[in-house]
């Protein structure tokens, strides 16, 4: 864009896109109220059976006569009949008790999230000479963040007896943020065409909060990207 107030300085306007992934998950036992409800059903005076025991049942027994003896069929064969001896409960439980324990081992939860963001920036850019082929930049401007992200959190319980059993939840959002950004870098000149470089950026957009609802919790994450910041070097050829 040409000298600055007339000095050595130049200057520019610099715009440019990226885009960057969004993933991270961790797991942990978390503290759970366990509700155990036993219901007791009235056999109407019949013995327990011995375990272990399905229903219905059946049994199958001889035909006798009035003196005892087995009645034939027509071939021969001892005539038999079925019965059923199935052990029948109430329509309604007789009683019922409900036992709520709270612990922090029969739970864990699994918390992910995983998307991507979209970095728009545009700015000027100040270039100050050192040396024939040192020189320096420094960039201000603004930044836009379009960012996608899903929130997924899947529940664990370890019973003591039997399976585990896990529900699994998740949630997706999509926001648009406005930011600013600041850059600097050193780069030293090889050719009229071709160097290296190395500088520090920082950038902040904001951050959002994500939500899961469950049938027994409410979870939130936060995706914050309003302290970015990192150090990149390269080969730098110009057109």
């Amino acid at each position: 864009m040409g000298k600055l107030f007339g000095s050595r300085l130049t200057w520019n306007l610099t715009g440019g896109l990226s885009i960057n992934d969004i993933s991270a998950n961790t797991t942990d036992r978390v503290r759970a109220t366990l509700t155990t409800i036993t219901d007791f059903y009235s056999l109407f005076g019949r013995l327990p059976p011995d375990a272990p025991y399905s229903s219905p049942s059946s049994a199958t027994t001889n035909v006798v006569d009035a003196g005892g003896n087995p009645v034939l069929n027509d071939d021969g064969s001892v005539r038999t009949v079925t019965t059923d001896t199935s052990v029948l409960l109430g329509n309604e439980p007789a009683g019922r008790t409900t036992v709520p324990v709270t612990n922090d081992v029969s739970v864990s939860n699994r918390w992910k999230v995983k998307g991507a963001y979209y970095t728009f920036r545009v700015g000027p850019t100040v270039w100050v000479p050192i040396t024939t082929r040192l020189r320096a930049s420094v960039s201000l401007g603004a930044a836009l963040v379009y960012a996608g992200t899903d929130y997924t959190v899947t529940q664990t319980f370890e019973p003591e007896l039997g399976a585990e059993i896990s529900d699994t939840s998740s949630s997706a959002a999509y926001k648009l943020l406005p930011g600013y950004y600041a850059d600097a870098t050193m780069q030293f000149d090889l050719t009229e065409r071709a160097g290296f470089y190395a500088g520090a950026v920082f950038q902040s957009a904001g951050s959002y909060k994500q939500a899961v609802d469950t049938e027994n919790a409410h979870y939130t994450t936060k995706i914050d990207l309003a302290n970015q910041n990192g150090f990149r070097a390269g080969l730098s050829i110009r057109f």
